[in-house]
């Protein structure tokens, strides 16, 4: 059962499938368990296919719905793009770790069809929406790049399904605009809006928001999302940890802190802890408020353009559930987190107990700067011979800073390639980069269904299409 961040669970409770659907809460708030169960025996997870992996976490979140479907739902996302399948229908390298020096170490888990880690999720999340539906249904997603790459790729096609793709203009790459623009499905619209990030988000939560029962995201507000998500930490870590004491350390490129979220659920679903370090560029919201518990609103106009460009955000979403965790389902303290945004003034925790549980909740930060990035996209490739993207450098910074002794993981939550125009200065002539088949698209899509046209003002001339750009 699920709850409201901003009411707790005193007030009704949602089942699994209409938390999916619905996305965002009924209040405005985001959806939480109103009960975490119990922790996963790792010792059975070594060995385990990762669709099985994750068909394991899905159903301890979600009582009532059917095993049966949810395994297929697992089994049918996992043996898609993915790279070699076993006999179970998993996939082998869904996740996997690469030795930097010493004991760092590379976590893929941008191997998937979009070249970034938001497959691992979005592509259940389309076979889940696909199968839990009955009528045509409408997926809203913000995006500065991967997520729209990713929903893009997992949705078209559908017949069920249609997706709506708010980017800002001119915030993504020229490679993330060809995934987007070049889905030439006919149940896919991108469109443009000027701004960042936060104004996308903020259309698609005043979407969610008209309380539309065929109206649902694709965004890591969606807890759905968080919830897959977690797997892959579980799976890093039955990779990487060899004895009982071990501790493992992750450096998280995060912007909306909704894959480091995920990795604080997966603290609770595993029987060991391990710590979660969030890797942010200089719009360091997160990392303010994580060591000193002080958020300060920003508007889009102080947002620095990075080359980092999902950390470029002024108001991290999912900050709400973390506290409303800590706090111990608070929804008051959660709710007015969630009401700053539109203050001018700094909010800091005043209540010194919140802070203390804020503080020990195994999840810290660190920020960096440009150069510092571009050096060790540099240092990797010249002397490791690894490729790596600006995003994946925040981490690595991080986890070269953090203290010997435990194993450190730097999670690579995109390909180099998605970002070439950035890395080609730093790289100069001696780099080389391969742009995969599926993303030479013309950048024109195709109208989708009538409702959604009506939504962005589209003409319904049928067969027309139409350059959102």
């Amino acid at each position: 059962m699920y709850t409201s961040t901003r009411t707790g669970p005193t007030q009704p409770c949602m089942y699994f499938s209409r938390a999916l659907l619905a996305g965002m809460a009924w209040d405005g708030g985001l959806y939480m368990p109103a009960a975490y169960p119990t922790p996963i025996e790792t010792p059975a997870l070594r060995f385990m296919a990762y669709s099985e992996l994750a068909f394991r976490v899905l159903r301890r979140f979600a009582r009532g719905t059917c095993r049966t479907l949810l395994r297929a739902v697992c089994r049918t996302a996992y043996r898609r793009g993915f790279g070699c399948a076993d006999s179970n229908g998993g996939a082998r390298d869904a996740v996997g770790a690469e030795w930097i020096v010493g004991r760092l170490y590379l976590g893929g888990l941008s191997w998937g069809p979009s070249l970034s880690f938001k497959d691992l999720a979005m592509q259940a999340l389309g076979v889940a929406f696909a199968c839990v539906v009955w009528h045509h249904y409408h997926i809203v997603g913000a995006t500065s790049g991967d997520t729209g790459g990713a929903a893009c790729h997992a949705i078209a096609g559908s017949r069920k399904v249609g997706l709506l793709v708010l980017s800002p203009a001119g915030g993504v790459s020229a490679f993330q605009a060809e995934q987007m623009y070049g889905t030439m499905a006919g149940n896919v619209v991108n469109a443009c809006l000027h701004g960042g990030f936060d104004c996308c988000q903020d259309v698609v939560k005043a979407l969610l928001g008209m309380r539309r029962r065929d109206v649902g995201t694709a965004n890591s507000i969606n807890l759905s999302r968080l919830l897959l998500q977690s797997a892959y930490y579980l799976a890093l870590r039955e990779r990487l940890v060899t004895w009982p004491g071990e501790r493992l350390c992750y450096h998280i490129p995060s912007g909306n802190f909704g894959n480091t979220f995920a990795c604080h659920m997966a603290m609770i679903c595993c029987t060991h802890c391990f710590h979660a370090t969030v890797a942010t560029n200089e719009n360091n919201v997160l990392d303010c408020f994580l060591k000193g518990g002080v958020c300060v609103p920003r508007s889009e106009t102080v947002v620095k353009r990075t080359h980092a460009p999902s950390m470029d955000i002024s108001w991290a979403s999912n900050i709400e559930r973390l506290l409303y965790d800590v706090l111990g389902h608070s929804g008051s303290m959660a709710g007015r987190a969630a009401s700053i945004r539109g203050n001018s003034a700094a909010w800091v925790l005043l209540a010194h107990a919140s802070h203390r549980c804020l503080r020990s909740c195994a999840v810290s930060s660190d920020a960096s700067l440009h150069i510092e990035r571009s050096m060790l996209v540099e240092l990797m490739y010249r002397r490791h011979g690894v490729a790596v993207d600006t995003h994946t450098a925040a981490a690595l910074k991080s986890a070269m800073l953090a203290p010997r002794g435990d194993v450190q993981v730097a999670l690579e939550t995109a390909r180099d390639v998605k970002l070439k125009a950035e890395l080609h200065g730093t790289y100069g002539n001696g780099y080389r980069h391969a742009v995969p088949r599926r993303a030479r698209h013309a950048r024109h899509v195709s109208p989708a269904c009538a409702h959604v046209r009506r939504l962005l003002g589209i003409p319904a001339a049928p067969g027309q299409r139409r350059r959102l750009v």
